[in-house]
């Protein structure tokens, strides 16, 4: 089954939830294989020489928050298969989340920076 999506010319990151989903490197790399063509995730998993199961969690992530959807689901081999594709032409991060001048923007801005390093660390 076929669904028509609409891409949007700038998905807008608004909030530290979603721009932390968007800072792990392993999950840019998922969202620049599928900018320019949908794929499933075994494909993309043979592409980043990774298994499709260390990916069932980032792409799921990417999913809630709004940065790829399922344009197509198939049946092979009795498995339903899903394909995705990112749902903006270009993504952005909203001024007013990163503003130095807020206490609020600074703490934002420092959460990011550790769970990125934090990420790092792991790898």
């Amino acid at each position: 089954m076929q669904s028509e999506l609409v891409r949007q010319p700038v998905f807008m990151i608004r909030d530290v939830q979603t721009l932390k989903v968007f800072s792990d490197p392993l999950r840019l790399q998922i969202l620049e294989q599928l900018f320019p063509k949908p794929q499933t995730i075994n494909k993309i998993a043979d592409e980043l020489g990774l298994s499709s199961s260390r990916l069932y969690y980032h792409f799921n992530l990417l999913e809630n928050h709004g940065f790829i959807a399922v344009v197509e689901t198939r049946v092979v081999n009795n498995i339903i298969e899903k394909v995705y594709w990112v749902t903006a032409e270009d993504i952005d991060i909203d001024k007013d989340l990163l503003n130095f001048s807020s206490q609020d923007g600074q703490e934002n801005v420092l959460n990011v920076i550790n769970s990125s390093l934090e990420l790092a660390r792991q790898d």
